[in-house]
């Protein structure tokens, strides 16, 4: 520990802001990892319960569900299910 204190006792003055940002950016990854957690970024039972409609061919219910939950991977979900009934709607229309 003193070898530690040694160094930063040689670096002089910019040594303070360094040990600063550095332990800000810990505090920053910290935040990040919370916020994005993964039960929150991939809620498991919304989920399911998007690949139940899925299953059943109700393709409406899975969006509103997708949409509703609010997370990165149902909007992910939602998003890819809409282009999916876009692109249906074009064929079908040829």
């Amino acid at each position: 520990m003193e070898y530690i204190i040694q160094i930063f006792q040689k670096g002089g003055p910019i040594m303070y802001p360094l040990l600063f940002l550095g332990v800000l950016s810990v505090a920053f990854i910290i935040e990040r990892l919370y916020s994005l957690s993964f039960r929150k970024t991939f809620p498991k039972k919304k989920i399911e319960e998007i690949s139940f409609y899925i299953q059943e061919n109700r393709m409406a219910e899975a969006i509103t569900i997708a949409k509703n939950a609010g997370s990165v991977a149902t909007n992910l979900i939602a998003g890819v299910l809409e282009a999916y009934i876009k692109g249906r709607g074009k064929l079908k229309s040829s």
